[in-house]
């Protein structure tokens, strides 16, 4: 890939992950979110649902509305369960 599509990619990565950080600052600001480093946050939930094709099956996993719910009830609640 040529140097100058790579930077362009990176530019628009990174202005795509700020503006995810800024939304997650905003909830942090509403009480909506926890207190967490927003760029850590972002990364974190991008990581998911970029490896998402890695692992993903549909022969294995058919009905991908629940593997959407699942993956968005660890990512708002984590593993715990709250006591």
């Amino acid at each position: 890939m040529p140097k100058s599509l790579r930077r362009k990619i990176k530019n628009r990565r990174k202005d795509y992950t700020n503006k995810i950080a800024k939304l997650y600052e905003k909830g942090i600001e509403e009480g909506s979110f926890n207190k967490i480093d927003p760029n850590l946050a972002v990364y974190f939930l991008l990581g998911a649902c970029n490896w998402l094709i890695m692992w993903y099956s549909a022969q294995k996993s058919p009905n991908p509305e629940l593997v959407i719910e699942n993956l968005m009830k660890m990512l708002r609640k984590g593993y715990e369960i709250s006591s």
